[in-house]
């Protein structure tokens, strides 16, 4: 085993058919299928910023949650529009039970929204989570670059089902949703049916 592999977790919190989101810079995620192969590629797709330790996996294919592009666990090829281009593969291995990882040198191609700068605004830290149903994450922690960067323009996602979104944080964050979404004064947005929930980052 290489010197410069990271320790990740034990192999029994992982689960088969589990994946998990490792928050180096850029985010890595780490895939146990249910044929018990491990893999590992960038998490972030290269279409447009969502997780895809959030995706869908079947075989040894991951689908983004956001447009269903679709990225090969082996070669972090895309399978599936309207993401062009392919995600890094991460070196992992399994010794003693534990679950290692040696990140890519290769530079990651990253979607347009999650090239941001640190700014001397300040630190900003806007959190949400998905409090109920499978819906993906709408909203994730924004990558700490010494300070955390001011975000300009919109990030979207798909709600499949209804779902409460919290967002947490300083700065104006506006709730918007064609769903006729109702903020409640613990800030929680209720959608009540399908549609895009909007969120506006200023």
């Amino acid at each position: 085993m290489s010197e410069s592999m990271k320790h990740i977790c034990p192999l029994s919190e992982l689960a088969r058919g589990d994946a998990m989101r490792i928050e180096t810079r850029p985010p890595i995620a780490l895939f146990h299928t249910e044929e018990g192969e491990l893999f590992a590629i960038d998490d972030t797709c290269t279409h447009q910023d969502a997780s895809l330790a959030d995706g869908y996996v079947e075989g040894c294919e991951v689908e983004c949650p956001l447009h269903a592009s679709k990225f090969s666990l082996r070669t972090g090829t895309v399978d599936a529009p309207p993401a062009k281009l392919p995600v890094r593969v991460h070196t992992v291995e399994v010794r003693d039970g534990e679950i290692y990882l040696q990140e890519s040198d290769e530079a990651p191609n990253l979607p347009p929204a999650s090239r941001w700068t640190a700014t001397s605004e300040g630190a900003r830290e806007i959190r949400e989570r998905v409090c109920r149903g499978p819906a993906p994450r709408l909203l994730r922690e924004l990558p700490r670059q010494g300070l955390l960067p001011r975000i300009r323009g919109q990030v979207r996602a798909r709600l499949d089902t209804p779902a409460q979104a919290r967002c947490v944080g300083h700065g104006g964050v506006r709730l918007e949703n064609p769903s006729r979404a109702r903020p409640s004064p613990e800030g929680v947005c209720k959608a009540e049916s399908k549609g895009a929930l909007r969120v506006d980052v200023k």
